[in-house]
Parts: C-alpha cells; structure tokens; sequence
C-alpha cells in the first residue's frame, strides 16, 4: 500500500463522486477506479459502494478513511516541520479573493510574513465565489477568500471578523438618498443589479424581486449605477461614494455570512505557503 493510494482514496471520500476526484487529482476516471479496485483487493474487504460515478463509502470505508487521513496527517507533519526549520523560504504564494473590506486584516498577516521573509511574492487575484472555488480546486492558487460555510471535509478554513453590510448602491435621488435603511420588501419594487452569487449561494430569495442586470465584481456594476439603469444589491465598504452622484443604504434586516480564508486538505504545499498556513494557525484575523 503506497501513501499516493490513500491519497486517492481520501479523494473519492471528500468528493463523494469518481469522475470529480479523478478530476481534482488529474487521474482518469478508469485509472482511479482501478487504483481503488487494487487497494480493495489487497485489503479483502469492499471499501467503497459504486452507484454510477457517485460513490459511497462502506461501513468499513468509513473506519479506513479516518485512518488513512490519520497517516496522511502524520506525514504531512512531518514534511511541515521539516520545511519550516529552514531560513531559505522563497517563492510565489498565490490567493484568490472575493471583495470585502474585512480582507485588509489578513493583508496585515500578509505583510507581516513578508517582513519576515523578503523573498516571498504575493499574487492576488480577484474574483467572485465561483471563480475562487474552481481556481483553488484546479491548483492555480494556494488560498480562497470565500463567503458562507465550508466543506470541511475538502478545505481547511480561518475565519475573517468581518462587520460588513448588505445593501443598495444607486444613483442618488429623491426618495432613497436621504433614507437610513431599506427593507427587503421595498427591493422588490426596484429595477435590482445583483451578483450572479447571490441566488446560487442562496444568500437572497429573489425569484419575485425585478432583475435588470448580474455582475461577478462590483466595479460594472458600480457603473450601471452611476447611470441609474438600477439598485445595486451589494456589500458596504467596497466602493466609495464619496465624490460621486452614489448613495449606498443598508438593508434594515441583515443577513449573517462569514468571511473564510480555505486552503485544500491532503495537498503538498510550497515552503511559503506552508509559513503562510502557519502564521494563519498562529494569528487571530
């Protein structure tokens, strides 16, 4: 039995599909499946029940999964220790990133590491949830800044304190500007510019309300609302009015989100990102 067959295995456990872990540790499907077959074999026991390309582990499977991730742990451990007791630590980090303001707290932690490690450059790429998670499944960067909750079972995850807001960005006018809040109920009659996030991730129900446009960042969208072709349903904090013919309200009632920073479990990672992790288990944000 070899750590890479765990590997694969522990794959088939967090994705619960065997084209999606193929996938995410670019195998084929044929050739994983019959990893796991072998692995099977040698163990004399069934570990996973196949109903198509979804997959669901067996009594058994369940009690070898918590082992192989015990092992898996273990070696990553000590890798970590060894890496990390070196001074040379040089390298790329790479960090996909929603918009919120809340995000400048780990910018901190960032510049706190790279004063501490001159070497270590920062990409920082931005985009909506969507392009975060599939950016980070696929391997193009090291770290995701995500709204809502997280698949423990696939990411490792710190929480961001964030006191950000919904609401509405607009083109002043008469009856909104010198409002305080909006209620939900009043969006409903508006022309609305929404993040194409917002009904995935069910952080809104919008089926009734007036859709004129979606955006994914909010600098089009931004825009839109300068020329009054909508109400932009959006987050505090992230484009300043000030100077502008914009207003930004709150909602009267607020949603609840959190803000995390994930990084995939089970992957081997860059001295740098592994100083990085390091620092985040270190430090409140």
């Amino acid at each position: 039995m070899e750590l890479r067959t765990l590997e694969y295995f522990m794959a088939i456990q967090r994705e619960g599909n065997m084209l999606k872990a193929a996938k995410a540790i670019h195998l084929t499907q044929p050739t994983l499946s019959r990893q796991i077959k072998d692995l099977e074999n040698e163990l004399g026991i069934t570990l996973i029940e196949r109903s198509g390309r979804n997959t669901k582990l067996t009594e058994e499977g369940e009690l070898f999964s918590e082992r192989a991730e015990n092992i898996l742990e273990l070696v990553n451990k000590a890798k970590k220790e060894v890496l990390l007791n070196s001074d040379d630590i040089k390298g790329e980090i790479n960090i996909g990133a929603a918009e919120d303001s809340s995000i400048k707290n780990f910018f901190y932690l960032l510049q706190k590491l790279q004063m501490n490690y001159n070497s270590i450059i920062f990409n920082i790429s931005s985009g909506d949830q969507d392009d975060v998670y599939r950016d980070l499944d696929s391997g193009i960067i090291d770290f995701g800044i995500v709204f809502g909750n997280v698949d423990n079972r696939k990411y490792n995850s710190k929480k961001i304190i964030t006191n950000t807001k919904w609401g509405v960005l607009f083109k002043e006018d008469k009856k909104y500007s010198k409002m305080k809040s909006i209620s939900i109920k009043e969006l409903s009659t508006l022309p609305l510019i929404v993040s194409r996030q917002i009904s995935k991730y069910h952080l809104f129900d919008i089926k009734n309300f007036n859709i004129v446009a979606t955006y994914n960042l909010l600098y089009n969208a931004k825009l839109m609302a300068e020329i009054g072709m909508g109400y932009v349903l959006c987050l505090s904090n992230i484009i300043n009015t000030a100077g502008t013919n914009l207003c930004f309200i709150p909602l009267s009632s607020q949603t609840k989100f959190n803000l995390n920073i994930i990084w995939k479990k089970q992957t081997i990672y860059t001295k740098p990102v592994l100083k990085l992790i390091d620092y985040l288990n270190k430090n409140k944000m």
